[in-house]
């Protein structure tokens, strides 16, 4: 065998076994950490969200645990090589073709907050005077405020450090959904009036999603799955539960 047609099939061989390795590997379950989303609590993992990932696992008799990530992480290891369900991920254009859209399940808007007190900025131009406005590393406030081409905001690995910088007084406004604004004021103990909404920027629709090595077989499963959710009344159950002397959250059937 000649060097050159020994070395081609080396770098088969190669090409092959990093493929079946890719193959090979087991479905992760993630989920970013936001409050009320999921979250780690005094009792162990919680959140509506987390409490659909759990039924979904039930139902399609998967093993493997939903594991809590901070929501930068989460991002960059679901559009990734590894196979992964994300069971939740803000949809924006940006993002269009990084992964694969399983099915939508919450809608909120992302609206800039500011402290109770402190001047709400009700246009676009107010909110451009604002000196600090806080987003999330890789977050989906990050697309909001580029589509306002704002140049004021900084960025913070997630939801609880923008909350804190802001009642603190080291922001003067925060990018975020109500469902998160709401979540924190309930994990400080705080009235719901001490943040108070502003501008909206825009929609936000967060899915279920899939990184790109995922089968096709395997997303139609959790979307078969979360469908079933959606006729039972279990989907909605969860939902209310948080809804209900927790957070507001309106949803989509997916």
């Amino acid at each position: 065998m000649s060097q050159h047609v020994w070395r081609s099939f080396l770098l088969a061989v190669g090409l092959a076994t990093s493929s079946f390795s890719v193959l090979a590997q087991p479905l992760r379950i993630l989920c970013a950490e936001i409050t009320p989303l999921c979250y780690q609590s005094s009792h162990g993992p919680t959140g509506f969200i987390y409490e659909i990932g759990q039924e979904l696992r039930r139902r399609l008799n998967r093993s493997e645990p939903i594991e809590i990530e901070p929501l930068a992480r989460m991002w960059l290891t679901t559009r990734g090589d590894m196979p992964v369900i994300s069971l939740w991920v803000g949809r924006t254009p940006e993002r269009e073709q990084s992964v694969i859209w399983i099915a939508p399940v919450m809608t909120d808007a992302f609206s800039v907050y500011t402290l109770k007190g402190r001047p709400i900025p009700k246009t676009i131009e107010q909110v451009r005077q604002l000196e600090r406005i806080g987003t999330i590393i890789l977050g989906a406030n990050q697309y909001a405020s580029k589509q306002h081409q704002l140049d004021n905001t900084k960025m913070y690995s997630s939801d609880y450090v923008n909350g804190r910088m802001l009642l603190y007084g080291r922001l003067d406004g925060w990018i975020a959904t109500q469902v998160s604004v709401r979540g924190f004021l309930r994990e400080k103990n705080l009235p719901d009036d001490t943040i108070v909404r502003g501008f909206k920027l825009m929609d936000y629709v967060a899915y279920l999603a899939a990184s790109r090595s995922v089968s096709d077989a395997e997303v139609t499963r959790w979307k078969a799955a979360l469908l079933e959710m959606q006729r039972d009344g279990s989907y909605r159950r969860i939902l209310d539960k948080y809804g209900s002397g927790n957070v507001d959250v309106r949803y989509r059937t997916p």
